[in-house]
């Protein structure tokens, strides 16, 4: 059993890259921290190494699920809340890139795969913690989303969809939790040097495209973004940031988050960091 006193926080795709990252920045704060993943050595490996050389007094369990499966995902769910009583951040955060062609030669089962993962997943996942964060009126959501959301990905059409939709759900379910005080935000954390990259990568530029090909390559030389400002946005969502910011996706890059509860009323009256088309 974990300390149910500390803080609970529930990461998918938690046996990687950033949210490898991230459970260890959790740890490191003395949470109650469970990650799940699809791959059982990865989630023992992962709780392992967080357990054994990862400095805090926090807590680590790993679980085996898949995000696509509801039943799963709320078996997760339960077995966290039979630990702790509650979950008090969820960091939605599993994803695959999909297929990398054409959407006119894409597999209709890779599309569909794709989908249920990103979109469909995250679906899961959230509406699997709502009810016991309504109960309590206590809880943040914290969505992954991608550049698939802003801008368009050619050849990556099943992605870009998926994290689109992912942020526009996002946005809504944040509405229907207002009046129970938890906020549900969408996170962009900047290029990452990720299994993803060297999928895209891997694939070729004749597959992803010249210029994406470049700029992937480019990325995978200077490490871009790196975790660092994306970890610094999610902690600050997860335990600082002020229950009106909500609703909104939030580039860990580009926007100045550290300032919003100076700025809080402003965002609650505009479309600022929204899907939004402005004119």
């Amino acid at each position: 059993m974990v300390d149910s006193d500390k803080p609970s926080v529930l990461i998918s795709g938690g046996t990687h890259g950033l949210g490898r990252a991230l459970a260890e920045s959790y740890f490191k704060r003395d949470c109650a921290v469970f990650v799940f993943g699809r791959d059982p050595a990865s989630v023992d490996r992962t709780v392992f190494e967080i357990r054994s050389h990862v400095p805090g007094s926090g807590d680590i369990k790993g679980f085996i699920a898949d995000v696509s499966r509801l039943d799963q995902v709320e078996g997760v769910v339960h077995r966290v809340l039979d630990e702790t009583g509650r979950i008090d951040v969820l960091v939605s955060n599993a994803g695959i890139i999909g297929p990398i062609d054409p959407v006119e030669s894409t597999h209709a089962n890779d599309w569909d795969h794709t989908i249920n993962v990103n979109l469909n997943g995250s679906v899961n996942l959230i509406r699997a913690v709502i009810p016991n964060m309504k109960k309590q009126r206590t809880g943040r959501i914290i969505q992954l989303s991608g550049g698939g959301a802003t801008k368009p990905m050619p050849n990556f059409t099943a992605y870009a969809a998926a994290k689109a939709g992912v942020v526009r759900f996002v946005e809504s379910v944040a509405e229907e939790l207002r009046e129970f005080r938890v906020p549900a935000n969408s996170v962009a954390p900047g290029a990452l040097n990720t299994r993803m990259l060297r999928q895209m990568i891997d694939s070729g530029p004749s597959r992803v495209g010249e210029s994406f090909f470049k700029r992937s390559k480019e990325q995978d030389v200077s490490g871009e973004a790196g975790f660092e400002k994306a970890i610094q946005l999610i902690m600050y969502l997860s335990f600082e940031s002020p229950k009106e910011l909500t609703g909104r996706l939030i580039s860990a890059i580009w926007d100045d988050w550290k300032n919003t509860a100076e700025i809080k009323d402003v965002l609650a009256n505009s479309d600022r960091w929204t899907l939004r088309r402005f004119e």
